[in-house]
Order: C-alpha cells, then sequence, then structure tokens
C-alpha cells in the first residue's frame, strides 16, 4: 500500500520555521520566516553534526534531554505564535 504524504502549508502561509541545523549559536535558534530566536532553556541543546532524522551530515536536532517541564525554546516575540486568539 503506498500511502500520501499530506501536504505542506505553502511557504506564505508558514508564521515560523526553525532549521535546527545551524548550530552556530549554541544557544540560540532563529526562525527563517521572520527572524525571530529562539532561546534554549535548560538542557536544551543541538544534536552532533548527523545527530538528526536522516543520520547525514548536516543533519542536526534538539536534544531537550530528561527533565520534565524545564528544557524547552522560548520565543521572546512569540505572540504571533498563538493563533487561538
Amino acid at each position: 500500500m503506498i500511502a500520501a504524504l499530506p501536504a505542506f502549508a505553502a511557504p506564505s502561509a508558514l508564521i515560523g520555521y526553525w532549521d535546527f541545523n545551524d548550530a552556530s549559536n549554541a544557544t540560540t535558534a532563529t526562525d527563517s520566516v521572520k527572524g525571530n530566536k529562539g532561546s534554549f532553556r535548560g538542557a536544551t541543546a543541538y544534536s552532533a553534526d548527523a545527530g538528526g532524522a536522516s543520520g547525514a551530515a548536516g543533519d542536526r536536532a534538539v536534544d531537550f534531554g530528561t527533565a520534565a517541564g524545564t528544557t524547552y525554546i522560548r520565543v521572546d516575540n512569540g505572540a504571533f505564535l498563538n493563533l487561538a486568539g
């Protein structure tokens, strides 16, 4: 059985996109749509190179560790993320 993948939103519909592959700043990630920075809190950190889902060089992920509720990424200018109204 072959299943179709869901369509992604058109780029103009994106409200934020953090790529997490650019680990040049070990404590922040920058959204490529509006430039909003997310600051890593607690034990949040980038994975090692090739630590992302594909395992390919240049593919990273974010590791939130195991401490519940104390590791996260804070977007200071994040009001735009509250779409509930």
